[in-house]
């Protein structure tokens, strides 16, 4: 598929299913895991003040919510027009926060703004030319940024699978998916001359909670909160080859 032609689909997708994106960050049960998941995510950094967040693929905005005690202001910036009306509505109560309908690429990053820290979460593999989109970035902000991209990962085969079944059968879950392996995401990262590219492995079973909306609520809110000590357990145990057993990968590098 031409770069051209993915970026139209993504967008008709996005637009498409906007409204129903909201339902996983608004169920409790699966809200708790998506929030766990994230902010698992940033504890591998003690923040001694809050930072000014660029969040890439946006979506819905819902990290904004999920991640509001660390950022002084919040930029969300995604393709879809109707990702970017919903998300309005979702984080209308929050502070600093603003959202922009955008490619990326096209993006200008306000004058009086100076990003601290990059978040794709779950978009780097929804985007053509991403060589072109890290060096576009690299450009536009201040040398030492941290960037963070969270990515389905391809070492676990089980895990691959499941996610062609869901393809088959949940039409809100795009098909113009890359599943990326650790040296793939180096590769890329290198190729655009960031430095400090560091790895973990991500979400072991809560991300089965967090991604469909699971009924009844009083059974799978004591499920949920089980999964959120299961996922701390396995995060120690789970070590050199065994850590490849997980949903996805989260790179750290700076620009």
């Amino acid at each position: 598929m031409k770069k051209v032609d993915k970026e139209l689909a993504e967008k008709l997708h996005y637009n498409k299913f906007a409204d129903h994106k909201t339902l996983r960050d608004a169920y409790l049960p699966s809200k708790l895991c998506r929030r766990d998941i994230i902010r698992s995510v940033f504890n591998k950094f003690s923040l001694k003040k809050k930072i000014v967040i660029l969040d890439v693929g946006c979506g819905i905005g819902a990290n904004a919510h999920y991640l509001k005690d660390k950022y002084s202001k919040y930029i969300g910036v995604d393709i879809s027009s109707e990702m970017i009306r919903v998300a309005r509505k979702f984080c209308k109560d929050l502070n600093n926060v603003s959202f922009h309908i955008s490619n990326i690429k096209n993006f200008k990053i306000p004058n009086n703004v100076k990003v601290d820290l990059v978040l794709m979460d779950g978009a780097l593999h929804h985007m053509t030319e991403i060589n072109k989109i890290l060096n576009l970035l690299k450009s536009k902000i201040k040398k030492g940024t941290i960037f963070i991209a969270r990515e389905p990962q391809n070492a676990n085969k089980l895990f691959q699978l499941a996610r062609k079944i869901r393809m088959k059968i949940d039409k809100s879950y795009s098909s113009n998916q890359i599943f990326f392996s650790e040296l793939q995401l180096f590769n890329i990262l290198k190729c655009s001359g960031m430095k400090d590219i560091k790895f973990k492995y991500n979400g072991f079973i809560t991300p089965i909670l967090a991604q469909v909306v699971l009924k009844p609520f009083f059974i799978f809110i004591p499920i949920s909160l089980i999964s959120l000590l299961i996922e701390r357990a396995l995060e120690k145990v789970l070590v050199g080859p065994f850590k490849k057993l997980s949903w996805n990968i989260v790179v750290y590098a700076k620009f």
